[in-house]
């Protein structure tokens, strides 16, 4: 938008107030060159800036407020960044221009910008609607909704990762409800650390939480492997956190399958794109068999099979074993970090 409008004002721009070497000099590098060049100055200083106060800033200091509020908060931040960068822009534009020129002509004045920096705003306020909502659903999920991908069931093949929080009941009895929800709170607010290595998050049930991914991505750098030790780095790196808070360091066990699953949208008040198919059960018996096994991270035979060579996970064959459910036994893999 920026871009598009310095075009215009420089292709309008009365060129007898300007020196002619000044229009010499903007002709012969070229309208085109000159407006690309401040979208991508203006733009990257933009997002930049948003990016870094949102990651250091914002979303420290509004961990657990509400939704709207932190909305709020953040299109206000954004207004500002917005603001600052065009001034910054403007005054650069000008005194570009008089660098070159001599003279002092103004391309760009404050009631100008002004409609511009609106207009982006609007655009702002819209895409974070959008973000937000979208990683509400699950990442890609609102899209999905609006196109209507999975109105009609589709199969596919999935990873599936069942994450379960280890001695749950106890805890639970030990802190009291309201102390253990915060505790689940404070762990899968770490948990997001998956989204690095292109998991979806499915569903948190209780204490536990689901995570998939398209086959392609979870094999990919071993990424199935990857995002379930790079949450429990994070769990260890505040154990000191979680010690005083709540006297505990919370441990995790998880259990992953691959297979065929359909996927399809469901409900009409509250709308979901669901999973169905066995896969998703015997990833869920996997990870209940971790306590009898004494393992933290437990894979079935079929995704040790699709596993690229790592020096960083050491993976040990402990057998067949019986699955609930299942008449045939499952080849199971204990997976450890070295």
């Amino acid at each position: 938008m920026f871009s598009l409008f310095a075009y215009n004002r420089i292709t309008n721009v009365d060129s007898s107030k300007m020196d002619q070497n000044m229009l010499l000099l903007i002709n012969e590098f070229g309208l085109i060159k000159f407006t690309l060049i401040i979208n991508v100055f203006t733009s990257s200083l933009m997002a930049l800036s948003a990016s870094l106060f949102d990651i250091l800033v914002l979303r420290k200091i509004l961990k657990y407020k509400r939704w709207i509020t932190f909305i709020m908060l953040s299109i206000l931040a954004d207004a500002a960044i917005v603001l600052l960068v065009l001034d910054t822009v403007v005054l650069f534009i000008n005194r570009l221009f008089y660098k070159v020129s001599g003279v002092s002509y103004q391309f760009f004045t404050q009631d100008e910008i002004s409609p511009i920096a609106v207009n982006i705003l609007v655009i702002l306020f819209m895409g974070k609607i959008f973000i937000e909502m979208d990683k509400k659903l699950g990442r890609g999920n609102l899209w999905k909704m609006i196109t209507g991908k999975f109105l009609r069931p589709v199969e596919e093949e999935r990873v599936f990762m069942f994450v379960d929080l280890k001695d749950s009941s106890l805890l639970a009895e030990t802190l009291g409800h309201i102390r253990f929800s915060q505790l689940l709170q404070d762990c899968f607010y770490d948990f997001a650390v998956v989204d690095k290595f292109k998991a979806d998050v499915y569903q948190y049930v209780g204490d536990e939480v689901v995570i998939s991914w398209n086959k392609k991505d979870a094999f990919k750098n071993n990424n199935v492997l990857k995002a379930f030790f790079a949450f429990n780095e994070i769990i260890d790196k505040r154990a000191n956190h979680y010690e005083q808070e709540y006297g505990v360091k919370p441990f995790f066990k998880a259990g992953a399958h691959i297979g065929p699953v359909v996927i399809t949208e469901v409900g009409e008040y509250k709308k979901e794109i669901t999973y169905h198919g066995d896969t998703m059960n015997t990833a869920s018996r996997i990870q209940a068999m971790c306590n009898n096994l004494s393992a933290q991270l437990l894979i079935s035979s079929q995704v040790y099979d699709s596993l690229l060579d790592c020096e960083e996970f050491k993976r040990e064959y402990i057998g067949e074993h019986p699955v609930k459910g299942k008449m045939n036994m499952v080849k199971l893999y204990k997976i450890t970090q070295e």
